[in-house]
């Protein structure tokens, strides 16, 4: 074991510790499906499938007197309402956090 300067911890060395390799790779992975999800999610948002996102607006607006509308998001983006660009956006998102997440806990070990 080796000091580290910068935390005054404990850390393995490089020599001898597999965890820098699996956390790297476990990092990556989650990246690369990530990026993945968010595609295949950009794709079904351009195609005009509602996502989470949309979904919640749709009920939002359906429902009366509710304050949960995405429309400011849509704002963000020039749109004056929630519209295509603002649901892309969302759902991109959407993909890429569940993408990433999935992988990540999927690969993660343990100690």
């Amino acid at each position: 074991m080796v000091r580290s300067p910068a935390a005054s911890v404990l850390v393995p060395s490089m020599k001898s510790s597999l965890l820098a390799f699996v956390l790297s790779s476990s990092l990556a992975t989650a990246a690369v499906v990530g990026l993945a999800c968010a595609a295949a999610t950009l794709a079904l948002a351009l195609s005009g499938r509602a996502l989470v996102g949309g979904t919640v607006h749709l009920i939002a607006e359906a429902s009366q007197g509710s304050q949960v509308v995405l429309t400011p998001l849509g704002r963000l983006v020039g749109e004056p309402d929630f519209g295509p660009v603002s649901a892309a956006i969302l759902g991109t998102g959407e993909g890429l956090l569940f993408g990433a997440g999935l992988a990540f806990g999927l690969t993660r070990r343990p100690k």
